[in-house]
């Protein structure tokens, strides 16, 4: 160590993060992305400085990781030098500028960063207007998490409006860094807690199905892979309003009613009455790190029972209990629980849960396309763009679009009618109820009815239907064809 550096604990979230990211090192799939309007004249020069200035606030942002004596350290830089490009985008026109805009992003997007030198982010400003830049930061999870987004928007923020009127920028001191988080997480979490908690999640836990039975497009490799894509959408405003509402009458949180929705798709879909959902919590208890830049979330598994086809109303009660008993029991951290209850795992699946939901803030800005996927499938759903995110080894583009679709009918017709029971709640718009009573509607015989004739003609109708099970495999009735 020097005078330039100091060591701290690791937090576990961190530690979560660190290890995953060595089972795929080079991957971007930690990649997190936060971009930033700038709408002032002003030069790269004090848009540099504003995020000097922000890094300088914030220990994390000059922090890097490094193992020491067998377990993961915080090396807390005094100095660090971000990785900074400019590109002037005014000459070109409109349309030409947000392409290109999108290209430079998407690449430091798919860039690594890695976790040994500091800072664990990298910025690129674009010159869109005179007056406008679009600030582009792409930051490692291991020091960033979805809320981080909005403070370090702000400050950023703050510091070129500041710089554009040459006044101070008005912004708080923080009353704490994150090494000292983790070190009091660190301490928090040991002896009598740490036993109830892991009690808890063995006996919540215990007969945990290995892997879910939604249907995939293609076998799962054998190891785990993080290539991924995205089906963005919105929820209608009158549903969001109707979701609000269900909430209110339940004493429940919009939360809770697009993930019971979820639930419910995941169970009619697996014809599975055990369903596994993975939820993010921000980890913010304390008020002393609601300002604070960096890694706080927490992943928990919320596991319900459908059976009974229960209305939904009844279901978004049991749902709400399951993650209100998830979240008394939700400081310890995840890599503790999957010790606790799968510590032989198989290493082309997820432990605990392969499908995830999470519901975050909008940053006002359009998101960039993401290109990997840490589960099967996801839902980052929000009031403005949400997106489905998937892994392109198991499921193809016109599954997830589908996968779409059904939430969306599925959740406007719950909370139109909590009352319906989930068995009864749709799931096919009229093309696909269409296409099924065409497809058992019994079909004149073909001449020479051969077993490629018949297959053919069931191609023809129903293309994406499975067509053989083999095991792990499966093919549609295209791909047998």
């Amino acid at each position: 160590m020097t005078a330039k550096e100091w060591e701290a604990p690791a937090s576990f979230g961190q530690e979560r993060i660190w290890l995953a990211d060595q089972m795929d090192p080079g991957s971007p799939v930690f990649n997190l992305q936060c971009p930033i309007e700038v709408p002032h004249a002003i030069g790269a020069e004090e848009i540099v400085a504003a995020l000097r200035a922000v890094t300088g606030r914030h220990e994390v942002l000059r922090t890097s990781l490094r193992v020491a004596d067998g377990a993961l350290r915080q090396v807390v830089h005094a100095e660090a030098d971000p990785d900074v490009r400019v590109h002037d985008l005014r000459a070109l026109p409109p349309e030409e500028r947000r392409t290109r805009a999108n290209e430079r992003i998407l690449a430091d997007t798919k860039a690594a960063i890695p976790t040994g030198r500091a800072p664990l982010w990298r910025a690129t400003l674009l010159r869109m207007e005179d007056s406008r830049w679009l600030v582009s930061l792409v930051l490692h999870h291991a020091v960033f998490d979805a809320a981080s987004s909005v403070i370090l928007a702000e400050e950023v923020t703050e510091l070129c409006a500041a710089a554009a009127a040459g006044r101070p920028a008005e912004l708080p001191e923080p009353p704490v860094q994150y090494a000292d988080y983790a070190a009091w997480q660190r301490d928090r979490l040991t002896g009598r807690a740490l036993a109830e908690q892991t009690g808890y999640w063995r006996s919540r836990l215990a007969g945990l199905p290995a892997v879910h039975t939604l249907p995939t497009d293609r076998p799962r490799p054998a190891r785990l892979g993080y290539a991924g894509d995205e089906v963005r959408f919105t929820v209608p405003r009158e549903v969001q309003e109707q979701v609000a509402a269900v909430a209110r009458r339940s004493a429940a949180t919009p939360f809770m009613v697009y993930l019971t929705a979820y639930v419910v798709l995941l169970s009619r879909l697996s014809r599975d009455d055990d369903t596994v959902v993975g939820v993010t919590m921000s980890g913010r208890d304390l008020p002393e790190v609601a300002g604070l830049v960096g890694m706080f979330v927490n992943q928990m598994v919320v596991r319900t029972d459908t059976s009974g086809d229960p209305a939904f109303a009844d279901l978004l009660g049991r749902v709400r209990a399951d993650l209100l008993d998830a979240m008394e029991n939700g400081q310890i951290p995840f890599q503790a629980v999957v010790e606790a209850v799968a510590p032989q795992r198989d290493p082309g699946v997820q432990p605990l849960y392969q499908l995830g939901f999470n519901y975050i803030p909008d940053s006002g800005i359009e998101p960039i396309p993401y290109v990997t996927s840490k589960d099967d499938l996801a839902f980052d759903l929000t009031t403005e763009v949400s997106r489905l995110l998937y892994r392109t080894d198991l499921f193809d583009r016109g599954t997830a679009e589908t996968f779409v679709g059904r939430y969306l009918r599925v959740l406007a017709a719950a909370v139109a009618d909590p009352g319906t029971r989930i068995g009864g709640l749709p799931l096919l718009d009229e093309a696909e109820r269409a296409s099924l009573l065409e497809a058992g509607t019994p079909q004149p015989p073909l001449e020479h009815a051969t077993a490629l004739r018949m297959v053919e003609a069931q191609a023809a109708r129903t293309p994406h239907a499975t067509a053989v099970i083999a095991g792990d495999r499966r093919l549609t009735y295209a791909e047998l064809d």
